[in-house]
């Protein structure tokens, strides 16, 4: 028998081959050939590994990326690891978000999902809602709605809500403008403000008109930083707008903003740079705000103490409950009107209106209320204000506020619309002066057309007797009892105040100014009137880079000839910009336009401003959005918003009614999330004690 080698006699001390021994299964477990097992990548598509499990460099290696621990790669040990206390615990502890190519397949995609998501941020920009309340509300949807289909598969959360606002709705809403801005003529009304974080803001709005409708859409909402506050700077963040709209300043027909001289100074404003650029533009003050600068100047004339008064009795009771308590209770005892005392305005004089007629109304009750405090209670500010109401000429002169301060107010309140109402500014400005005049100039000097145009208020032979000057019935009845000289210089004061409130209006209302004079045209009615005639030359001369001034005049001539009795009727039923439109596409024979030019000019007209007060109502609306306790938004998180709150008010819509078009689902991709910040700056320009700590729901 030969001898057998080494490799042949196993450890066991077995003298059989190991051959025979293996096909036996008699081999020791140190004799067998162990197979490494390499990472399979289908592993990971499978569900018990998809979560966690990671391939390494190493291809006999895997790795947790929950635990963060390397292994082998036998499937028996990461199964033995996917069941351990650890892993579960790690599991349950992290978050594991899916990578967003996973979720965003837009073949894939859930188009009633998406609209769910769209509707979501529709309802917590319309609402005011916080971003962080997102996440709650994508779980009560969840757990409320568990057989939904939809509410089981929604993801939505504050980052992705963001998203859909910045780079869905918003941007969807830029878009439709930059469309309808293309290539057509529009006026900007700007004004700028600070908000409760004293971030300061440039609030550009555009006024035009498309599809036959007036429209007023937010342009901007422009941070402006500390070296930025110059009319240089701000019209240097103007121009940059533009340039982002890609739209042009020779577009532009009209101007409007609130008086203040960095607005309309006439030596270094954002006006001349304005006009420097496109010197056709036509440019508004404010008509609101000059009737309260009208106001505030006329006040001026009367007894400080007035104003003082009303300041007083309002700081009186507004922080003292007690004093509210008592008098509540003085009201029920003289069965008066349970009503409390109003604050007047520190910023807008004619807010005064409200307050007077308030105090007037509880005069009685107000009176016994100091009487009290004055005498027994031995109050200081309570003695003050009731010496103060005892004088009757204070009281007279609330009664004459109270006449006066209405004609101020209904004026203010009529072009504080939204409606076309430029044509209108020279007729409601000249009756607003008649309506002031009647009270204490003679009826001969201002009934004439001429005449109120060559009236001085302050000749001595214009105004009426001291004794005949109007300051209203109940403040007449009240003087009857009073001394007579008194009487007199009281009223002189009253008269000193109309006087300068008239003179005033003439200054700074369009009175005498015979653009808006003529504008006045584009009332179809006027338009069509043959008896009535419009110098319009001035107004085609300053809109000469858009039409020919020669054939618009020919054009107007023509118009009131142009169309029989029945077809004038039939077109004065409609309004004012279908009328203008009608005639715009209108041709002869030889398909040539009739009234294109002066149809044009007219269109133009009707895009310009009165006021500001579309501008201010966006900033009431940022009040009511950047509150105390989302006072982190940042600026361009807060522009977007703005901007879907005035586009679901200009279409009328909420945000369950709201249209989700094709562009809306055409932009939720995986793209949606790469924010592009206006101005990052800006955020560490504001000061930190107005930040709270405590909420970073509304960051972005």
């Amino acid at each position: 028998m030969s001898e057998l080698s080494d490799s042949d006699i196993g450890k066991s001390g077995s003298s059989t081959p190991k051959k025979k021994r293996a096909m036996r299964h008699e081999l020791a477990r140190d004799e067998k050939k162990s197979r490494k097992q390499l990472f399979s990548r289908k592993w990971m598509e499978e569900d018990i590994f998809k979560r966690w499990l990671l391939p390494t460099e190493d291809p006999a290696k895997a790795k947790c990326k929950v635990c963060q621990l390397n292994l082998g790669t036998k499937r028996s040990d990461l199964l033995s690891h996917g069941k351990s206390q650890k892993h579960l615990k790690n599991m349950n502890l992290t978050q594991i978000t899916r990578p967003i190519t996973e979720i965003f397949q837009s073949s894939k995609q859930d188009k009633n999902l998406i609209i769910a998501d769209i509707r979501f941020t529709l309802l917590a920009a319309s609402h005011n809602f916080s971003f962080s309340s997102i996440d709650h509300v994508t779980d009560t949807c969840k757990l409320s709605f568990s057989d939904s289909k939809i509410a089981k598969n929604m993801q939505l959360r504050r980052t992705k809500c963001t998203s859909i606002l910045k780079n869905v709705l918003a941007s969807t809403i830029k878009e439709a403008l930059c469309g309808e801005l293309k290539n057509n003529s529009f006026s900007i009304l700007v004004d700028e403000s600070t908000d409760i974080s004293n971030y300061r803001y440039l609030c550009i709005l555009v006024r035009y008109i498309y599809e036959n409708k007036i429209k007023t859409e937010l342009l901007d909402l422009i941070p402006i930083k500390a070296d930025e506050g110059s009319a240089k700077g701000l019209y240097s963040l103007f121009k940059k707008c533009l340039t982002d709209f890609n739209l042009s300043v020779n577009n532009i027909v009209g101007y409007c903003s609130d008086n203040a001289s960095v607005m309309m100074g006439n030596k270094e404003s954002f006006k001349t740079y304005l006009l420097n650029e496109n010197h056709h533009i036509v440019v508004n003050g404010c008509v609101c705000h000059s009737a309260h600068l009208i106001a505030a100047a006329a006040s001026q004339e009367l007894p400080s103490n007035i104003e003082a008064l009303l300041q007083n009795i309002s700081n009186y009771f507004s922080r003292s409950p007690k004093r509210q308590s008592v008098l509540e209770e003085f009201q029920q005892f003289m069965r008066a009107a349970q009503l409390k005392i109003i604050s007047p305005s520190k910023t807008r004089w004619l807010a005064l209106s409200n307050c007077v007629e308030r105090l007037i109304d509880q005069w009685d009750v107000l009176l016994e209320v100091f009487r009290v405090a004055a005498f027994e209670d031995k109050n200081q500010v309570g003695n003050m204000i009731f010496n103060e109401m005892q004088n009757p000429y204070v009281k007279a002169y609330l009664l004459f506020l109270k006449h006066v301060l209405p004609i101020f107010n209904s004026f203010n309140a009529m072009f504080q619309s939204s409606k076309v109402l430029v044509d209108k500014m020279y007729v409601e400005s000249r009756r607003f002066v008649k309506i002031l005049c009647v009270n204490f100039v003679k009826p001969s000097c201002y009934t004439s057309e001429v005449e109120l145009d060559l009236l001085n208020v302050f000749d001595p032979n214009v105004l009426l007797p001291v004794e005949e000057i109007n300051v209203g019935l109940n403040t007449m009845n009240l003087l009857k009892d009073c001394i007579k000289a008194d009487n007199e210089q009281f009223k002189l004061k009253c008269l000193k105040f109309y006087q300068v409130a008239v003179a005033q209006a003439f200054k700074r209302l369009p009175t005498k100014d015979k653009f808006y004079k003529n504008i006045t045209f584009v009332q179809p009615q006027n338009a069509l009137n043959v008896n009535l005639k419009h110098d319009i030359d001035e107004i085609c001369n300053t809109f000469k880079n858009k039409i020919d001034p020669v054939k618009a005049i020919t054009e107007y001539n023509n118009i009131k000839i142009y169309f029989s009795e029945e077809e004038k009727e039939s077109l004065t039923c409609d309004d004012v910009i279908t009328f203008w439109t009608t005639l715009l596409d209108m041709k002869n024979f030889n398909d040539e336009h009739l009234f294109r030019n002066i149809s044009i000019v007219a269109l133009i007209i009707l895009t310009l401003t009165h006021g500001n007060a579309d501008v201010e109502r966006v900033f009431s609306i940022m009040t009511d959005v950047k509150s105390k306790k989302r006072n982190r938004l940042s600026p361009d998180t807060l522009s977007d918003i703005l901007r879907v709150k005035i586009d679901l008010a200009t279409k009328n819509k909420c945000c369950t009614s709201y249209a989700i078009s094709e562009s809306h689902f055409q932009k939720f991709n995986q793209f949606m999330y790469q924010f592009k910040t206006k101005n990052e700056a800006t955020r560490s320009t504001a000061p930190k004690e107005n930040v709270c700590d405590t909420d970073t729901s509304d960051s972005d």
